[in-house]
């Protein structure tokens, strides 16, 4: 009878979950819309370039040495209200900024009164459409109120109109925000 215990696979198996447990993002983490990030690292850069920007459309800004990137699944239909993203890497000072790209119907629109719905009550907030730190502030509410699953919408003139009606337009804007969030390595 071998009196010797075999400690080798415990110890493997211990050392694969830890590995696991620390890989895994939490993708509904609430941000901390008063304290923005912008500053990226070589490797989030190049995880970012490497793997998530394969889902994008990249447009080169060479005079500003600007990259921008939009999400290929985001909504392009001009006939209704629409709020999509943008990240732009700015490499030469180690730094992203995720903006705004309202459709036309809100593209002359200097302020916005952002309407939330979820079970049994509503809020809104106004925001002045603005530098990044306001676009910072106004897309990380809008995230937080994604990942709770609220109903969205615009006020116009007294009229709620809705934002991202769409599944694939809600999960178009959660994407783009989680991987600027994971660029400036805020998750």
């Amino acid at each position: 009878m071998n009196d010797k215990i075999n400690y080798k696979f415990p110890a493997a198996l211990m050392m694969f979950c830890l590995l696991f447990v620390q890989c895994v993002v939490d993708n509904e983490k609430i941000i901390d819309k008063d304290k923005p990030s912008y500053k990226t690292t070589d490797p989030s850069e190049l995880f970012f370039k490497n793997v998530r920007a394969l889902y994008y459309d990249r447009e080169e800004m060479t005079e500003s040495k600007l990259e921008v990137y939009r999400i290929k699944t985001r909504s392009r239909d001009t006939d209704v209200p629409q709020l999509n993203l943008a990240i732009v890497l700015n490499w030469r000072f180690d730094e992203a900024y995720i903006l705004l790209e309202p459709g036309n119907q809100l593209a002359d629109i200097k302020n916005i009164t952002l309407v939330w719905e979820g079970e049994g009550f509503e809020g809104s907030e106004e925001f002045s459409v603005g530098n990044k730190d306001t676009q910072f502030t106004i897309t990380a509410v809008i995230y937080e109120h994604i990942l709770k699953e609220h109903k969205l919408y615009w006020l116009n003139q007294g009229q709620k109109i809705p934002l991202l009606r769409s599944k694939q337009d809600r999960e178009a804007f959660r994407i783009t925000m989680f991987d600027f969030y994971q660029l400036v390595e805020i998750l």
